[in-house]
């Protein structure tokens, strides 16, 4: 990291601190930095010792969490002891992982963005434990993003949305959102998130099917379509397994 020399003295004349030290320091410094934000911070036994208010109403947890793994309220103990176990190959393995987070609230899907990193005490070299910062994936950002990337000179609109999307053309428009477009990279992400086998072919009948529905014929028209509010947008509870799936 490239420093301003006259902070960087101020670095250099840190004190060196133990683990508990260094992590206090990191929960004070999160404290001060990430205000209103979604953020936690777990141990190396990865069980929760601090996270913001964001964070807990966001996932169902509260004071009471502390000192204990849970990673949601309401998610089955199968899918904890996976994503217990990311969070572990995290400490043995990675340094960071970025994933989305399927779970479930007030019986809609929602989904947030994870960045999951180790925390190194740079003083003895441990690893002390994992800082979680997340964010709701908010589809008007997204679609400022693809307005800037893809939307044309030429504006298209349908008169009137009367069709409903299937469960297929729903996971289509999500991949595009995240950023997927060939359609084999739709296929595989979709595999990994539905937890069926889903082929390049049926991406390509979806895709076909919603371009006839909202009379266009490229992505770009379609995402064009999606900035004006003329797709639904709300998942149904049963589209996607609750679950964190990291992003290769």
């Amino acid at each position: 990291m490239f420093i301003e020399s006259i902070l960087l003295d101020k670095i250099d004349l840190r004190p060196a601190m133990t683990d508990i030290e260094f992590i206090s320091h990191v929960i004070n410094y999160c404290s001060e930095i990430f205000i209103g934000e979604m953020i936690a911070i777990k141990n190396s036994q990865l069980e929760y010792i601090a996270m913001s208010g964001e964070y807990a109403t966001e996932f169902g947890l509260s004071s009471s969490s502390i000192g204990q793994k849970i990673v949601h309220a309401s998610i089955s103990e199968e899918v904890q002891t996976t994503i217990l176990q990311q969070e572990q190959d995290i400490l043995e393995k990675y340094q960071f992982q970025d994933s989305v987070f399927f779970y479930q609230k007030n019986g809609k899907t929602e989904f947030s963005g994870l960045r999951k990193r180790q925390l190194v005490n740079p003083f003895t070299h441990n690893i002390v434990g994992i800082l979680i910062v997340a964010s709701k994936f908010k589809p008007g950002l997204l679609r400022k993003h693809y307005l800037k990337l893809f939307v044309p000179a030429k504006k298209y609109h349908i008169s009137d949305n009367k069709y409903q999307l299937t469960s297929n053309e729903q996971n289509i428009i999500f991949a595009l959102l995240l950023g997927f477009h060939s359609r084999k990279e739709i296929a595989g992400m979709l595999s990994n998130i539905t937890r069926e086998k889903i082929n390049e072919n049926r991406v390509k009948n979806g895709l076909n099917a919603l371009y006839q529905k909202f009379q266009c014929s490229n992505i770009s028209q379609l995402l064009t379509l999606i900035s004006n509010d003329q797709i639904n947008l709300d998942f149904p509870p049963d589209v996607y397994a609750t679950g964190n799936y990291p992003l290769e």
